[in-house]
């Protein structure tokens, strides 16, 4: 069995080379496999998709886990605060960037629900060429919601 991969943003071409030691009882082995092979192809195009929308979306768009490592940052994140997602994981605590005050980064995190919250709050984070920004709803909740 021979499908042919194109991955066309990547400039990636190539084949994928299967083969059984026996004859096959079904060919519908076969068909399951090359649905198998389109259907992820066709997921790593949705994939890719998605993540462009996410990255160009007019919107800050973040997250970090419980051991504080941003695993979502987009570009409107970038551009309005200044900051890298490489550079906010090389601190310990990358709250700290935005709130110096450890009184304020705890009560932030105090607010952290796991089900998503209903209350809007106001925020004031500093950005890193030091402006503060007023920032009203939800941001910080979603900044840190997995702490």
């Amino acid at each position: 069995m021979l499908c042919k991969l194109n991955y066309k943003d990547l400039s990636i071409n190539g084949y994928f080379f299967l083969a059984f030691a026996y004859p096959l009882p079904s060919l519908s082995i076969i068909k399951n496999m090359v649905i198998i092979l389109v259907g992820k192809q066709e997921m790593q195009r949705v994939v890719m998709q998605y993540k462009a929308l996410f990255d160009r979306a007019p919107v800050l768009m973040n997250s970090f886990d419980k051991t504080n490592r941003c695993i979502l940052w987009n570009s409107e994140c970038e551009r309005l605060f200044g900051w890298r997602i490489n550079e906010l994981n090389q601190q310990s605590d990358p709250l700290a960037l935005f709130f110096p005050d450890p009184e304020m980064r705890q009560q932030i995190r105090s607010s952290v629900n796991t089900s998503p919250a209903v209350d809007m709050h106001e925020w004031h984070p500093i950005r890193r060429d030091g402006q503060v920004l007023t920032c009203f709803g939800q941001i910080f909740c979603c900044l840190t919601a997995q702490f």
